[in-house]
Parts: structure tokens; sequence; C-alpha cells
């Protein structure tokens, strides 16, 4: 069985972010995660030794303005920026308002439940001797910190590390990513959120990988000295595989993402795979937004398989 993780400090943090929460460590195998509880931040995933996001850190853009960059993003109560022309989100930050919040992580959680109740919709069962590490954390609603999206939320964020049963060595490691969001208002509110995972790509590699990912018709909006790469047009809604040096990378969509987006930037050695449920400026737009109803949820799910060289 696994076991809760425990909370360690971590002074490598930039020095622009609070230190009053410590980062979550967790391990299995070869495999490990960093957490952080500020802003729910997979700040490094390992397999092998080697990254599998890129670590996430602090950086000067070529305007000037210093960016994170790396790990794996929640991105609510949307993904990239509103409309210019809604001025009622107009001032919700790209990516939303979470990243910069601090999350209580929960202090035990059943390492088994959230896997098994995916399993059971393909009629399989977990061994008991199925090793799993989860950490939980939760965010409610605050009308002093979201005061630019003054709805009623909650939200359960469940991350798992774990190796597929009939895989005897330490070459296949699975991060399942789980997300519940609540309306806790007396109203719908809107939602388009989603995921942003860093992986490290050479800026040369770049044009290779994107052209190589499994499961995708093609991409768009690709030309080399442009400052960012759009990719499209996925084969199937069941995810994609990314060729990478460290092995394969496979992201499998256990819930609809309808907007997935791809983007390099000309600083970074990097290529950000964006999960979406939703397409860029959809919190905007009522047709293609989620109009999630009172005491409804909706919920996210996506499966990072690693295999190691």
């Amino acid at each position: 069985m696994g076991t809760p993780a425990t909370l360690e400090l971590d002074d490598t943090r930039h020095p622009d972010v609070a230190r009053d929460i410590g980062l979550v460590e967790v391990s299995l195998g070869d495999a490990s995660l960093t957490i952080d509880p500020l802003g729910a931040v997979i700040t490094r995933f390992t397999v092998g030794g080697k990254d599998v996001f890129m670590p996430r850190s602090s950086f000067v853009g070529l305007d000037g303005r210093r960016r994170q960059r790396g790990g794996a993003v929640l991105l609510f109560p949307q993904a990239g920026r509103p409309l210019d022309s809604d001025s009622q989100y107009l001032d919700l930050p790209n990516h939303g308002i979470v990243r910069s919040m601090p999350w209580r992580v929960v202090p035990e959680v059943d390492p088994l439940e959230s896997i098994q109740r995916q399993l059971n919709r393909d009629r399989r069962a977990l061994s008991k001797q199925h090793h799993k590490r989860t950490v939980q954390m939760d965010l409610r609603h605050s009308p002093a910190q979201t005061a630019c999206y003054p709805h009623g939320f909650n939200l359960t964020y469940r991350i798992s590390l774990d190796k597929p049963p009939h895989i005897k060595d330490d070459k296949q490691y699975r991060l399942w990513q789980e997300v519940d969001i609540l309306n806790t208002d007396d109203r719908e509110i809107p939602v388009a959120s989603g995921f942003n995972l860093f992986f490290p790509v050479i800026r040369d590699q770049l044009k290779d990988v994107l052209e190589n990912i499994t499961g995708v018709i093609g991409v768009s909006d690709y030309q080399p000295g442009k400052p960012k790469y759009y990719l499209v047009n996925l084969t199937d809604d069941w995810g994609l595989t990314l060729p990478l040096n460290t092995g394969s990378v496979e992201l499998g969509f256990l819930t609809p993402f309808s907007g997935v987006v791809a983007y390099a930037t000309q600083e970074g050695n990097f290529l950000c795979i964006g999960p979406w449920t939703r397409g860029p400026g959809a919190i905007s737009v009522p047709s293609q937004r989620i109009n999630l109803q009172p005491g409804k949820k909706y919920s996210m799910r996506l499966l990072t398989v690693v295999t190691s060289r």
C-alpha cells in the first residue's frame, strides 16, 4: 500500500515565493515528484534521475518581464487569456488565479481510491500489493483573493504516482492528475480550465519532436524563428505520445480536452503541451465554455505514462 507524502521545506524556491509552505516530496522506485502547495504546481518530475518535466524556474524573458516556466501547472478558471472584448472577466490573469494561491494539503489520503475508481469503469481491480503514492490538495473560494472571479467554488486536486502492475522493472511509471471542480455558488459559474505541462526539448530538436508526435494529424503555424508554435488536430481524443530524449511520454485524456495546444518560446529549451478543456478565450464565450450549474461538479483527469530508455 502507498503512504501519505510528508511536507518538507525546500529553500531552493525562488526568493519571490513565500517560504511558509513546505514542498511535498513523493518518491516511488526510480521516480520522484516535487509538489508546491503554493499554486498546486508539480515543480519537478523525474524518472531514473532524468527530468520528465522541465524543472520549474524563474527567468527574465526577451521583453524584460520575469516569468515562471516548467513543471505541470493547473489552470483555473480558464486556460489562456479572456477576450479583450470581455468586460466581465478582462481582469482575470492569463491562465487563471490559482497558481498564486496557497492550497491545503490533506494529511492522509487513500492511495488506491482514485485510481480504483478509474479502473472500475473498465471492470478491472487493483491488487492490494499495488504501490501508489497520492497527494491531495484542496482550495476553497476566498472573496478577498478572487475579486476578478466572484464565484463560489471548491477545488480538489489529487496527484498520484504509481507503476503499472504488469511492469516488473523500473522502466515505466504513471502520473495521475485528477481535479474536481465543485460549484458552491447559487448561480452557474464559467469554467474553461486545463493544464500546462513543460517538457525539456532543445530548441534545435523542436521541429523534429513536433513533427513526430503520435496521435496528431499535423502542426499548424509552425514557422522557424517565430516565438511560438501551435499544435492542433489530434487524430483521436484519447491523447498523444511525445518522443523525447529520456524516452516516450504518453498523455492519456481520461476526460475530454477539446482545446489541446502546444507552444515554445525563444527564451527556453522546452515544449509546453496544454491539455485545455476549451480553446483560448472560451471563458468569455458562453456557448464555448463550461457553464457549471449550482451544486454540480466537473472533473478533469489526465494520465502521463513515462517509459524510460
